[in-house]
């Protein structure tokens, strides 16, 4: 017997109905470690500065930026300047002149132009953020290009592969 009505929510659409018909619950041991339940945008961001403030314990992965971790090193990365607590991927370039932080994640392989403003935003993986542009509050998926000179509106969301901006289509 199947649970075939519309499953929206596990624990009350699929484990509870599948307990009150008796049906075989299976379960596996996934260890010890970090768990955070992330269903929706609001929930992720939440979680990425929860764990860059060291509100959740999680392990950071990438270059993190907080003060006093770089005693005595500048704050600067590639002529940017960064404000704590900020955590850089791996191969990721900050043009010169731009802001990043406070509580900013920028993910692997991002290329950030000059004089870019982030604030507060959690930017995945290979995303290319164009010169003069500024990031409040935002979440941009993995492999996003943001044109020269955009102003991302507080609380936005791009998807993987978004674009904004600029006088052509993106050539992924």
């Amino acid at each position: 017997m199947a649970i075939r009505d519309q499953a929206t929510d596990f624990s009350y659409h699929v484990f509870e109905r599948a307990v009150e018909r008796c049906l075989p619950v299976y379960a596996y041991d996934i260890a010890d470690g970090f768990r955070y339940d992330i269903g929706s945008v609001a929930r992720l961001y939440e979680a990425n500065i929860g764990v860059l403030r060291r509100e959740l314990h999680a392990p950071i992965p990438g270059r993190e930026e907080r003060p006093g971790l770089w005693a005595g090193k500048a704050t600067r990365w590639q002529g940017a300047a960064i404000t704590p607590p900020v955590v850089l991927g791996d191969e990721v370039f900050l043009g010169p002149g731009s802001t990043v932080g406070p509580d900013v994640v920028v993910g692997d392989g991002c290329t950030v132009g000059g004089h870019v403003r982030i604030r507060e935003s959690v930017i995945m993986e290979n995303c290319q953020i164009g010169s003069d542009s500024n990031i409040e509050r935002s979440v941009v998926g993995p492999d996003c290009k943001i044109g020269m000179g955009q102003r991302v509106p507080p609380y936005s969301v791009f998807g993987a592969y978004s674009a904004l901006g600029g006088d052509r289509w993106p050539a992924w």
